[in-house]
């Protein structure tokens, strides 16, 4: 049993589903679920007091405000999704708030925007075997569930098991499961195992080719060589690599 933020108690079901009309889609850990006029008057409150945000003249949420609302919320929650039993993608955040639109349901993970609890999102991701292949955190990542892809933002690190711990740093990383790419932007570092380093702006992980892509400018340093170029396609453990336009130095042992 676990206490929710209006006080009641929910039991923990582990068959909850999650996402209406998505079979595979389950949510793990109690939610708080409150009618569309409850919630929006006890949210609208909590925001006034945190965020000094503005009633309408009548004492109520305008219908922006309304609109903005969640559908659900959940504290503490955890996200799994699978497919034919097996496990492709877990997710857990200190928040989650699901959003029915008419056009597409989405999941957005964060910090709490109560209890201040700020502990990063994480991310496990499963190949066809049911093998952890990527483990990620960044401070808030949108769950877009038909279209079977997420985008995390800030403080994004991850880790490449499926490439021997190669490790990812970088502002955002959006990935889609139905072309297995992920798309790092913004200070990208990239540091393989034996101590190969790249940064550029752009790194595109292709899992399935197991190939990185930096299609502009990027500096790329081993151990014996500094490069800096334009256009990188490197193995994903970085052991392999070419380029189409660069320069660089090379260290020769005399």
């Amino acid at each position: 049993m676990r206490r929710n933020r209006n006080g009641l108690q929910h039991p923990r079901d582990e068959d909850a589903g999650y996402l209406d009309g998505v079979t595979e889609s389950r949510q793990i850990l109690p939610s708080r679920v409150l009618s569309a006029g409850i919630r929006g008057v006890l949210w609208f409150c909590i925001l006034a007091q945190v965020a000094g945000c503005v009633r309408s003249s009548d004492g109520g949420a305008t219908a922006e405000e309304m609109a903005a609302m969640p559908d659900q919320e959940s504290w503490n929650a955890e996200l799994r999704i699978s497919h034919e039993g097996r496990r492709k993608l877990v997710m857990s955040a200190p928040y989650m708030a699901r959003y029915d639109n008419r056009d597409t349901t989405y999941a957005v993970l964060g910090p709490d925007p109560i209890g201040g609890d700020s502990t990063p999102v994480r991310v496990e991701l499963f190949d066809d075997a049911g093998r952890p292949s990527l483990m990620l955190s960044a401070t808030e990542l949108t769950y877009f569930d038909e279209e079977k892809r997420f985008d995390g933002n800030g403080g994004v690190e991850a880790v490449l098991l499926s490439a021997g711990g190669v490790r990812l740093t970088a502002d955002r990383l959006a990935y889609n499961e139905e072309d297995g790419r992920f798309v790092a932007n913004g200070r990208v570092l990239v540091v393989s195992g034996d101590g190969k380093r790249l940064t550029t702006d752009e790194v595109v992980w292709d899992s399935g080719a197991k190939q990185l892509r930096a299609s502009g400018i990027f500096h790329f340093a081993t151990l014996s060589e500094r490069i800096a170029g334009v256009g990188l396609v490197a193995s994903e453990d970085l052991s392999r690599y070419s380029f189409s336009r660069a320069s660089g130095e090379l260290e020769v042992e005399e």
